[in-house]
């Protein structure tokens, strides 16, 4: 999906741009064996472009979808980051749009299905899986957010995913006190 890109100052710091060429339906992918470089992290898209998912804050604005499907820009709620094991495998998802991306196998669609679940044939985000596949990545971090509104939806490395975070109880919320 095409989003708009707000005119407004950059505040993010760079912003990365990738770009897969198919040719009919087949879809070349660079070397994954263990000593190949690691994927370039994960993007979010904002109004103001894709961000690095570790950029990011509690605050800053994302895209994500109402109820109905469509597009709205909310603040971040909840932003989470944990290490990844060399041992854990991860799935790599190729769509007929040519859209790759690996994520974990936790990671959630945008309807609430587990992306370790698909298959070559599903539907995601408009595509059909057209290569899926479970691989092996140096050990990293891996990051969460969790965008206000009803759905947890957001694009991630140019791709409709849900979130896998759960707003915090308000028994955890730090509170600022009176007159603050």
């Amino acid at each position: 999906m095409n989003l708009p890109e707000v005119s407004l100052p950059r505040v993010f710091g760079l912003v990365l741009a990738a770009s897969l060429t198919a040719a009919g339906s087949t879809v070349a992918l660079a070397d994954r064996s263990p000593t190949a470089a690691p994927l370039a992290r994960s993007t979010i898209a904002t109004p103001f472009g894709d961000v690095p998912i570790d950029s990011l804050v509690v605050g800053d604005l994302v895209w994500t979808t109402d109820p109905d499907g469509t597009a709205v820009v909310a603040p971040i709620l909840r932003i989470e980051s944990w290490e990844v094991s060399p041992d854990e495998l991860v799935p790599r998802v190729v769509l007929s749009d040519g859209r790759v991306f690996e994520t974990t196998p936790t990671q959630r669609t945008a309807d609430g299905q587990s992306l370790g679940d698909l298959g070559v044939g599903s539907e995601l985000d408009g595509a059909t899986v057209v290569a899926f596949e479970w691989v092996r990545r140096p050990a990293h971090t891996t990051w969460e957010l969790l965008p206000a509104g009803d759905t947890g939806a957001y694009w991630r490395s140019g791709v409709l995913l849900g979130t896998v975070l759960q707003p915090m109880p308000v028994s955890d919320r730090v509170s600022l006190g009176d007159g603050c």
